[in-house]
């Protein structure tokens, strides 16, 4: 059971730990999905309103406009949509570590959704998230909502949480921890009033280790996703072809190994929300999986969390580790004191929390 649901989230892992102060973020225009007209102007307004709300941060903002501006030398102009392989070639035409686009679709009742993208340029990943708020009432605590959204998701913590996890919550969680320490990290989660259905048994070695760990930073779901974009043609490298000229037996082996690409990368949406539901159903567990990745020296962390009622992805950060203070004066192990960090992020949500905007080391080509 464990090995199927880590074999359906394996997506494409990256991460990186350089940073530098020059950062630009480029916006283009919030499509209007509904079929009303009259909120077209909203397309930009969206944008310039981020811009504007971001503006004391440093960093260096781009509107729709100014990003006309520039692809007016190449005789080409802003879209509202991008292929994986138009995100790249744009990014690197008007010179931004993120691109920022989007859609929204208002409903009677004054109420909008907005579907935000981020494409980071530098590691080519796009964090995708969907929000609810409200029109003319609302709009500038949405917009700045939004801005404080993008700007941690585009943090050195990659932090992205729209929710608080309750006190008393039941977790299913799968972790790179020998046993040994798989122990220690338990017993923190039951001393805070947590309960525990365990999905890894104590065994003489953890069969979930770093290397499998790794591959959930990258994750699909069907509201909030973080995926990589390089394997964009995948389909026409491993779209295996079969005909007349092969034995029955040569045939059937084509035919499972298509089989096989479509469950774990096509299907995947699919494949990722049965996995959840059996693993839900065997755990009896309907509160939530949390996925935890120590590094080598247990010293920082990365957490990705599902609510298995929704089968959505509601929290995802990196680089998680204790205050530097407490840290000093704990005499508990590393283990426990980054579970204790780990916890105390329960109450936080990426509306309320800051982080430095990063830019990992630039692609080859990027000039600034």
């Amino acid at each position: 059971m464990l090995k199927n649901l880590i074999l359906t989230v394996i997506i494409f892992f990256t991460a990186g730990d350089i940073f530098c102060s020059d950062v630009t973020f480029a916006f283009g225009y919030f499509k209007n999905n509904s079929k009303n007209k009259s909120y077209d102007y909203l397309e930009k307004v969206f944008s310039n309103s981020i811009v504007s709300s971001l503006a004391e941060k440093e960093i260096t903002l781009l509107r729709p406009a100014d990003i006309e501006n520039k692809l007016k030398n190449k005789n080409d102009k802003l879209l509202y949509e991008f292929s994986e392989k138009e995100l790249a070639e744009l990014s690197e035409i008007i010179e931004c570590d993120y691109f920022m686009y989007g859609n929204f679709t208002p409903f009677d009742n004054d109420d909008v959704k907005i579907v935000i993208n981020i494409y980071n340029y530098n590691t080519n990943e796009l964090f995708t998230f969907e929000t609810l708020g409200k029109l003319e009432t609302e709009i500038f605590s949405l917009v700045d909502f939004l801005s404080t959204v993008i700007f941690n998701a585009a943090g050195e913590k990659v932090f992205f949480k729209n929710e608080v996890i309750p006190e008393s919550s039941k977790f299913s969680i799968i972790s790179n921890l020998e046993p040994t320490e798989l122990n220690e990290m338990y017993s923190v989660f039951m001393d805070k009033n947590f309960s525990i259905s365990v999905v890894q048994s104590n065994d003489l070695y953890n069969a979930t280790g770093s290397d499998e760990m790794e591959f959930f930073y990258n994750i699909i779901s069907s509201k909030n996703s973080l995926k990589k974009l390089k394997d964009a043609d995948l389909k026409k490298e491993v779209n295996f072809i079969y005909g007349s000229w092969n034995n029955e037996s040569e045939t059937n082996l084509i035919k499972e190994q298509n089989s096989i690409i479509n469950f774990y990368y096509y299907d995947y949406p699919v494949s990722k929300q049965n996995a959840l539901k059996s693993l839900s159903q065997n755990t009896k567990n309907k509160d939530y999986l949390l996925l935890i990745f120590f590094n080598p020296s247990r010293t920082k962390a990365f957490v990705r969390c599902i609510d298995f009622k929704t089968g959505n992805l509601i929290w995802m950060e990196r680089n998680i580790e204790p205050v530097k203070e407490l840290k000093k004066e704990s005499k508990s192990s590393k283990v426990t004191q980054l579970t204790t960090e780990i916890i105390k992020h329960f109450q936080i949500t990426s509306n309320k929390s800051e982080t430095k905007p990063d830019a990992t080391k630039k692609k080859t080509g990027k000039n600034k």
